[in-house]
């Protein structure tokens, strides 16, 4: 059966149909096809057609060129919360380091020893306060500051429970008793 609208049937057989080759094209097609691409002699180019000639860049494509930063930010403070190094080293880094681990020390002596748990960790918070003035934004400076106020806390109630249980230990009348006769012996 020969579909007589189908271009490729021919007594039975679907054969393509001739497709040019593009290298065969002739000089006049050639010529033609250089001539639409050259505008005509007399003709000025419209601007949008003429290609870049180093025009001026406007204001937002010119590179950095040694301007003042952005004078929001603390000086010495990296852009974008990164860490600004001088000399290759972080500053207040060790005075964060300092005041974690003095905030820890803290914690503990303000179980065993109040007094030496209050020392260090008003020292944890006040070296905490220096290196965030220096530009560190790690999180051991934040750290140091948190466990020195909870060990300023608890060791403040500590030394008030050890002055409220050492008055009625020695107010009590056993007590008394026996400082009496200690007194007396």
């Amino acid at each position: 059966m020969a579909d007589e609208y189908n271009p490729f049937e021919q007594n039975g057989q679907q054969e393509p149909a001739q497709q040019p080759n593009p290298q065969q094209e002739t000089f006049q097609e050639q010529n033609t096809y250089q001539t639409q691409q050259q505008p005509y002699q007399g003709q000025q180019q419209n601007q949008w057609q003429q290609p870049y000639q180093g025009q001026q860049q406007n204001q937002w494509q010119q590179p950095y060129q040694g301007q003042q930063p952005y004078q929001g930010q603390p000086y010495g403070q990296a852009p974008y919360g990164q860490p600004a190094y001088v000399n290759g080293q972080v500053p207040g880094k060790g005075k964060a380091t300092a005041a974690m681990v003095l905030g820890i020390i803290g914690v503990i002596f303000a179980f065993v020893s109040p007094i030496i748990g209050l020392i260090c960790s008003i020292i944890a918070v006040v070296m905490s306060g220096k290196a965030r003035r220096e530009g560190y934004i790690g999180s051991a400076a934040k750290a140091g500051k948190i466990l020195g106020i909870i060990g300023i806390v608890i060791s403040l109630v500590m030394f008030v429970l050890g002055i409220v249980v050492g008055v009625a230990i020695i107010s009590s009348p056993e007590v008394q008793q026996e400082l009496q006769n200690l007194m007396n012996g």
